[in-house]
């Protein structure tokens, strides 16, 4: 199912565009992250999960209130 049908409602064109590309990134960067830490072949919920972790981690590093 598309990011649109996830997300349901009436969009216009460019929001459609605009959040399909941005979910086209999103899933490259999920992707590139879940290889480099050996999460590619588990189910997406478990590699967000250890994506968000990380990224608290990485906000503690460089002093960032991450929320």
């Amino acid at each position: 199912m598309s990011v649109i049908g996830w997300l349901g409602g009436a969009w216009s064109e460019w929001q459609i565009h605009d959040s399909d590309v941005r979910a086209v990134r999103a899933a490259d960067g999920m992707i590139a992250y879940a290889r480099r830490c050996g999460t590619g072949t588990e189910e997406l919920p478990t590699v967000f999960v250890v994506l968000r972790s990380d990224a608290h981690h990485l906000a503690d590093e460089v002093g960032v209130d991450f929320r």
